[in-house]
C-alpha cells in the first residue's frame, strides 16, 4: 500500500462476496471538511449495505487513501489500486483538478471513478472521456447560473467574478460567461483572479471590482480564500463598501466561520447548495442526520458546513450497492453497466430516476440547487 493510504475500514458481513471500495481525497488538507463528509456518508451507506444484504450481497471494506489535494497522487491511487481485487471503484474528493487528472487513467484501467463533490463541468461533459465517471454533486454551471438569476432578479446591473487559478476557476469562468450569453439583457461582467493558495490579501482584486463598478461580487473560493476575504472586508472597509457576496458551495467544504473568526457573519453572503438537512423532509434524512453528527463527533450537525457531502456518498455509495447486487464478481466494466442500468432509487436527497442513463453522468440536475446562508449560531440554513 503506498505511503498515502491509510488502514482499512472494515464493514463485513456473513456474505460469501467481497468488494471494495475506494477513496482518494485530501485527508491532510488542514482546512477541508469536504473529506470528513464524505468518508462519513460512504461509511453510513456500507454500514447499511451490509446490514441490509443477505447470503447473496457483498462484503464490503472501505479503503481510505490521502491525496492532499495532490493532483498526482491521486493519479498514484488509481494505478495502484487498479491492481485490487474486487474493487467495485474509487470516490474522489473536492478538488476537481485531482478527478479531472485521475479521470484518463480510472479509463484507462477500466476503474469506475465515483465523485460526490467536485464540481468542473469537464469532469463530465464529454461522453467518450467520462465513460467510467458517476457524479452525484454540483457542476459549476449550475452553480453560475442559478448565481447570474439571482443577480437578476436582485436587479444588479454588473456583477464582479473573483476566481481561482485554477481548473475550477476556468470552469466557473466559462459557466458564467455561456450562462450571461443567453441573457438579451443580463448583468455586465468583470472579472478578478487570484492565485489558488497563494495570496495573503485578497482586498486589491475586490477594490478592482468594486472600483469598476460591482453591485454584487460573484465568489468562487474555498473556505481559506473565503476566509481571508471576509477579514479583510469587515476589518478594512465601512459598511457602505461591502458587497453582497453570491458564491459557489466552496466556502461551505471547510470551517469558514472558524477561520474567519466569525467575521463572515457580518456580510449580506448566500451560498449554492444541494442539500440541506433542515431542508429535507425526507424521515431517512433527519435518521441520517443523527447517525453523522455520532459519528463525526459534532454536537449539532446543522452547523457542519460540508454537510452536502454526506448526502451526496452516501446516495451514491447505496446506489452502487444496489447497482452491483446481482452481480457474481466484480469488474469495472461490469460495474459501469450495473450503473448505466439503475432505472430507478429512492435516495436521501431524492428520488433518482434513470439517473446515468443515455450517456449521462450527472445524477443531479440544476433544479436541485438552491440558496443556503449562515446563521447567526453558525448554521447552515436554506432561504425560504
Amino acid at each position: 500500500m503506498s505511503s498515502g493510504a491509510l488502514l482499512p475500514v472494515h464493514l463485513s458481513n456473513a456474505a460469501g462476496k467481497s468488494a471494495v471500495i475506494a477513496i482518494s481525497t485530501e485527508i491532510s488538507h488542514t482546512t477541508s471538511l469536504s473529506d470528513e463528509a464524505v468518508i462519513a456518508g460512504l461509511t453510513l451507506a456500507l454500514q447499511d449495505l451490509n446490514a441490509a444484504t443477505g447470503a447473496t450481497g457483498f462484503s464490503w471494506e472501505l479503503l481510505k487513501y490521502d491525496n492532499g489535494s495532490i493532483p498526482r497522487r491521486g493519479v498514484d491511487h488509481v494505478r495502484e489500486l487498479a491492481k485490487r481485487e474486487n474493487l467495485a471503484g474509487i470516490f474522489g474528493g473536492k478538488f476537481s483538478p485531482v478527478v479531472l487528472a485521475m479521470m484518463p487513467v480510472s479509463k484507462e484501467l477500466g476503474v469506475p471513478l465515483f465523485v460526490p463533490w467536485s464540481a468542473a463541468d469537464d469532469i463530465t461533459a464529454d461522453p467518450e472521456r467520462s465513460q467510467f465517471v458517476f457524479r452525484l454533486s454540483m457542476r459549476d454551471s449550475w452553480a453560475m447560473s442559478k448565481i447570474v438569476e439571482r443577480g437578476v432578479r436582485k436587479g444588479y446591473r454588473t456583477l464582479g467574478l473573483m476566481t481561482p487559478n485554477s481548473g475550477w476557476g476556468r470552469s466557473c469562468i466559462s459557466a458564467i460567461e455561456k450562462k450571461l450569453s443567453t441573457l438579451a439583457n443580463g448583468p455586465a461582467l468583470n472579472q478578478q483572479i487570484y492565485n489558488w493558495g497563494g495570496e495573503t490579501t485578497l482586498l486589491p482584486q475586490y477594490l478592482a471590482l468594486a472600483d469598476a463598478g460591482a453591485q454584487a461580487l460573484v465568489l468562487v473560493a474555498n473556505e481559506p480564500e473565503a476566509a481571508l476575504l471576509a477579514n479583510e472586508i469587515v476589518g478594512k472597509l465601512p459598511a457602505n463598501r461591502r458587497l453582497p457576496i453570491l458564491s459557489h458551495w466552496g466556502i461551505a467544504g471547510g470551517d469558514t466561520i472558524g477561520l474567519s473568526k466569525r467575521t463572515i457573519l457580518q456580510l449580506d453572503i448566500s451560498f449554492v447548495q444541494t442539500f440541506n438537512f433542515q431542508r429535507s423532509k425526507n424521515p431517512a434524512a433527519a435518521r441520517l442526520a443523527t447517525r453523522a453528527a455520532k459519528l463525526l463527533a459534532v454536537d449539532n450537525i446543522h452547523a457542519f458546513s460540508a454537510q452536502v457531502g454526506i448526502a451526496h456518498a452516501y446516495d451514491l455509495m447505496m446506489m452502487i450497492g444496489a447497482a452491483i447486487r446481482p452481480l457474481s464478481s466484480i469488474s469495472g466494466p461490469a460495474v459501469v453497466k450495473a450503473m448505466t442500468n439503475i432505472q430507478s432509487h429512492q435516495g436521501i436527497i431524492k428520488r433518482y430516476v434513470a439517473p446515468y442513463a443515455r450517456g449521462n453522468r450527472d445524477a443531479l440536475s440544476e433544479e436541485d440547487v438552491f440558496f443556503c446562508r449562515y446563521a447567526a449560531n453558525g448554521e447552515i440554513r436554506p432561504e425560504l
